[in-house]
C-alpha cells in the first residue's frame, strides 16, 4: 500500500447522521466536481464503509481538502469549531493543517478551502467561516453558497481546485512505507520485517522518542527492559504521554471503554519503580531520558527510531471505537537524506504535542506530584 494521490478533493462535511447536517449539501458540490473530472472523495459516495471514522489516510491521498458546512456546524462563542461535538471532522482538518506544515508534504494552506451554505441566503457570515480552525484562519479560503443550486459558488469552488491542482508537482510518490500489521505487535523489537531486524535497529539506535497514551511498548509489555536497555546504552529517550490528571483521559476512556487513567497510572508505576530500582545512584544513566506530559485529544502512538544510517517511524492511530493495540500499524523507513514526506509529517505532530502550552516535564521523584512519578 502506497501512499500516492489518488484523489483531487477530499470532501470533509459535518453531522453525517443528523438531517441538518452538511452530508446532502457536500454530495451536491461531490457530483458537481465529479462531472467536472476533477475526482474527490466522499464519505459514503466513496467508502465501502458503513461507519464513519476520521479518513487519515485518505486525506494523505488527496492533493486538496474542502470543507463543507451549513448554519448548524457547533462552533465555539469565539467561532471555532466545536470539537466536542465535531471530533472526527476536527480530527481530519487537523490531519490536512499538519501536512501544510511539512516542507516536504507538498501541501500548503491554499491547498485548503470552505463551501459554507447559508440557510439564510445571506452572503456575509458571523463569526467568519475562516475561525472554524487554523488551517483557514486569517485568509479568505471560504465560498458561501445560497442553496445547492448556486452556480456562481461551485463555480468558484472549481476555479479554485483546477488553480491549485495546475500547480502541483505530480512527482510525490512516497516509498518511505515498508508494511502495514493487523495490530499492534508486543515483540514487533524482536523480529525481522521485510529485511530489516529490529533487535538490531534497537542495538544501533542513536535515539528513541515515542507519544502516546500510557506507552506500554516501553513499559508494561516487558518491565521497562526495553528502556533500560537504552539507558544503559546511553541512547537518548524522550517520552510522552497522556496526562492522567487532564480532561483529555475522560475523552479517551469513553471512546475505549476502559480504564485509560489507570492505565497510564500503571506506567508511571512501573517506571518508579523499574528505573528506581536499576539506576539508583547513576543519575548518568537516566539523564538521558525526558519524559512530559500532554493534555490534548489522543489521536497516534508514534515510536520513533533514529539509527546513524537511517530511521523508522511505528505509527498506529487512535480509533474512535478501538482499543489502540487493536488499529492498523505502519512502519515507516526514512534513509539518510532522502525525501520523507510521510516522516516529516509525523515528525510535526510530535512536535506540535511537545510543544503544546499543557505538556510539562514528567519528574522522577520519589513522592510524585501531579506531573511526577
Amino acid at each position: 500500500m502506497n501512499i500516492t494521490n489518488q484523489y483531487d478533493v477530499f470532501i470533509a462535511f459535518h453531522d453525517s447522521s443528523r438531517s441538518s447536517g452538511a452530508l446532502r449539501q457536500a454530495e451536491s458540490i461531490y457530483n458537481y466536481l465529479q462531472q467536472q473530472g476533477i475526482k474527490c472523495f466522499l464519505f459514503p459516495e466513496s467508502s465501502s464503509s458503513s461507519v464513519y471514522k476520521a479518513n487519515f489516510i485518505k486525506i494523505m491521498q488527496s492533493r486538496l481538502l474542502l470543507l463543507v458546512c451549513n448554519d448548524t456546524i457547533a462552533r465555539t462563542r469565539g467561532g471555532e469549531l466545536d470539537v466536542t461535538k465535531n471530533y472526527h471532522l476536527y480530527v481530519e482538518l487537523d490531519s490536512f493543517f499538519a501536512l501544510t506544515q511539512s516542507d516536504e508534504a507538498f501541501r500548503s494552506v491554499n491547498d485548503a478551502a470552505i463551501l459554507y451554505f447559508s440557510e439564510n441566503g445571506q452572503k456575509t457570515i458571523v463569526p467568519s467561516p475562516e475561525k472554524l480552525h487554523a488551517l483557514f484562519d486569517n485568509r479568505n479560503s471560504f465560498h458561501i453558497a445560497t442553496g445547492t443550486d448556486d452556480e456562481d459558488a461551485f463555480d468558484d469552488v472549481l476555479d479554485w481546485a483546477q488553480t491549485r491542482l495546475e500547480t502541483y508537482e505530480t512527482n510525490d510518490a512516497s516509498g518511505e512505507l515498508m508494511a502495514i500489521l493487523a495490530g499492534r505487535v508486543s515483540d514487533i523489537f524482536n523480529r525481522t520485517i521485510d529485511g530489516v531486524n529490529f533487535r538490531r535497529v534497537m542495538r544501533q539506535a542513536t535515539r528513541i522518542k515515542c507519544v502516546g497514551i500510557s506507552n506500554w511498548t516501553f513499559t508494561l509489555t516487558d518491565g521497562c527492559t526495553k528502556l533500560i536497555r537504552a539507558l544503559n546504552a546511553e541512547k537518548d529517550v524522550e517520552m510522552l504521554f497522556l496526562d492522567p490528571n487532564g480532561k483529555n483521559v475522560a475523552l479517551r476512556a469513553e471512546e475505549e471503554r476502559k480504564d485509560t487513567r489507570g492505565q497510564v497510572i500503571a506506567s508511571f508505576d512501573m517506571l518508579r519503580s523499574e528505573l528506581h530500582s536499576h539506576f539508583k545512584g547513576q543519575a548518568e544513566k537516566l539523564a538521558h531520558l525526558k519524559m512530559y506530559t500532554f493534555d490534548m485529544i489522543p489521536r497516534d502512538n508514534l515510536i520513533f527510531i533514529y539509527t546513524p544510517s537511517d530511521s523508522f517511524l511505528f505509527v498506529q492511530s487512535y480509533s474512535h471505537a478501538l482499543p489502540g493495540s487493536a488499529c492498523p500499524c505502519m512502519i515507516l523507513r526514512r534513509a539518510k537524506n532522502k525525501e520523507s514526506p510521510l516522516f516529516e509529517y509525523y515528525e510535526g505532530i510530535y512536535d506540535n504535542i511537545k510543544c503544546d502550552f499543557k505538556t510539562r516535564p514528567l519528574c522522577m521523584n520519589e513522592e510524585g506530584d501531579r506531573h511526577g512519578l
